[in-house]
């Protein structure tokens, strides 16, 4: 069970890491075969970015966020994300921390995927040579190549300027409380953190373990703890994601990884077999079933815990009962 874990995460490492090499929408090569010049431009505002009440995020990093999350298109059911930005700017300048949450994935996700695939060396790559290049591994299906070119293909070719950074938003949804992301920005400074204890050069889980003393691991978990009591299910699941930066112990990890995110979906995370998480885990595992629900598939994936459904259960009771610290070690 170790290896099916530590191999997902290792998959996830190795793609993110590539997807967030190029952060500058403005720095991708333009299109010979569309216009350069931005469309909607009259309802794109700049954002106030306004002063931060947490130490700025750096812009250099990568975060340990899953493949699922990275590759997840944030609003599906849009099409073109220069046109679905020009409609909620508006919104996002007015308080609506839900429109500027959408903003910054929707910019996050452009300027991750298509610099990824879709640039090399500064050059434009088409998409039928994207796919055919992609063809020869497993870490990416066509549908999801082609959404990215359909969804951010305008706005990379934009001039973005005035819509702001994805960083931008996120933090200004952070300060006006969106779950989401207070979320995602506590998973910054935990995944920030993790990378610093990386740089020690040791493979042991025990010597990646998160420097708790630190300043910017309080504010995550005093994040955490307002987003919990807002999405109880999406603060389990992120806390099942770092489990190996918070424990620093693989086994323990392992355990209490599947008891939260099972404990996750009890608490209403997309865990149905259309949740990208699960499409992604299925692509590479053939024992998925078809009747299999997300919350089916990790008891599967976890039978060597059977006590793992109480383990879920207890989770949820010390988040609801105000115990984050033991879920922050891994002691459920």
């Amino acid at each position: 069970m170790r290896s099916k874990l530590t191999v997902i995460l290792s998959v996830a490492v190795v793609i993110l890491a590539a997807a967030w090499t190029v952060h500058a929408v403005r720095e991708t090569a333009k299109s010979p075969h569309r216009s350069s010049s931005p469309r909607n431009e009259k309802n794109l505002v700049e954002p106030d970015p306004g002063t931060a009440s947490f130490p700025e995020i750096r812009k250099d990093f990568s975060p340990s966020e899953t493949i699922a999350r990275s590759q997840q298109p944030p609003v599906s059911e849009e099409r073109d994300y220069l046109d679905h930005i020009g409609r909620d700017l508006p919104a996002a300048r007015n308080g609506d921390s839900a429109a500027m949450l959408r903003i910054a994935d929707a910019l996050r996700y452009c300027q991750s995927g298509y610099a990824a695939y879709f640039t090399r060396a500064g050059k434009r790559r088409s998409l039928d040579e994207v796919i055919a290049r992609a063809a020869t591994s497993n870490v990416i299906s066509t549908e999801q190549l082609t959404d990215i070119h359909d969804r951010c293909a305008s706005l990379i070719d934009s001039d973005s300027s005035a819509i702001g950074t994805a960083d931008e938003w996120l933090n200004n949804a952070t300060k006006a409380g969106n779950a989401r992301a207070q979320l995602q920005t506590a998973a910054r400074y935990l995944s920030e953190l993790g990378l610093e204890a990386a740089k020690t050069g040791s493979i042991s889980a025990s010597s990646r373990k998160i420097n708790k003393s630190d300043p910017r691991f309080s504010i995550a978990r005093e994040l955490i703890v307002d987003a919990a009591t807002k999405d109880t299910g999406e603060a389990l699941w992120m806390l099942g994601e770092h489990q190996l930066l918070l424990t620093g112990d693989e086994d323990r990890a392992e355990k209490s990884r599947w008891a939260l995110d099972l404990a996750a979906c009890k608490r209403g995370y997309d865990c149905s077999q259309s949740a990208a998480w699960y499409k992604d885990f299925c692509r590479g595992d053939l024992n998925c079933q078809p009747d299999e629900t997300g919350a089916d598939l990790i008891k599967r994936i976890a039978a060597n815990h059977p006590d793992i459904d109480y383990l879920s259960d207890s989770a949820i009771s010390k988040l609801e009962s105000s115990k984050i610290d033991d879920l922050l070690e891994g002691k459920l």
